[in-house]
């Protein structure tokens, strides 16, 4: 996770700061492996939390694993100061996964534009098949002077309606 590029090292910086995304993801056990200029890998092991019916994980799982990942290796390459949110993310469904597997998800960005990056991405199972494949375009969102994270914000707007 180390480059001699300051805006690489920026990047990896906030996404290991970002409470809020972290916290989601730790919900979900979706653990970061590598984060490079351009590329990330993410991992989650499928557990009785992560299922719908019939034994399989829930589509928004691997939707989540897809788009953090994807955004993650988009975000290693966006402008000083800035977020990136998801434009459009398309994911194509190969097979189930199941209790217990092992599911890594490898994002690769494609383009990195002033405004836009566009990513794709796979995740497979520990034997190397295909669950899912996706892509998605990400927009470099500039964060406004003085913003506060959501839950610093969440805790003033408390403070300002019992005081």
């Amino acid at each position: 996770m180390s480059s001699s590029d300051p805006k690489f090292a920026e990047a990896v910086d906030r996404f290991n700061a970002s409470d809020a995304a972290r916290n989601f993801l730790d919900r979900l056990k979706v653990k970061p492996v590598t984060v490079e200029k351009g590329s990330a890998v993410f991992e989650v092991t499928v557990d009785e939390t992560h299922l719908r019916t019939m034994g399989i994980a829930h589509g928004g799982l691997l939707a989540t694993v897809l788009d953090s990942c994807l955004g993650c290796a988009c975000w290693t390459l966006a402008p000083p100061e800035s977020h990136v949110v998801t434009v459009q993310l398309n994911i194509n469904y190969i097979r189930p996964a199941w209790l217990g597997e092992t599911l890594t998800a490898h994002a690769e960005v494609r383009h990195a534009g002033q405004m836009t990056a566009v990513s794709r991405g796979e995740v497979r199972t520990a034997e190397g098949a295909l669950v899912a494949a996706a892509s998605g375009t990400f927009m470099y969102l500039p964060i406004p002077p003085g913003a506060k994270p959501v839950m610093e914000k969440r805790d003033e707007m408390e403070r300002w309606k019992t005081g």
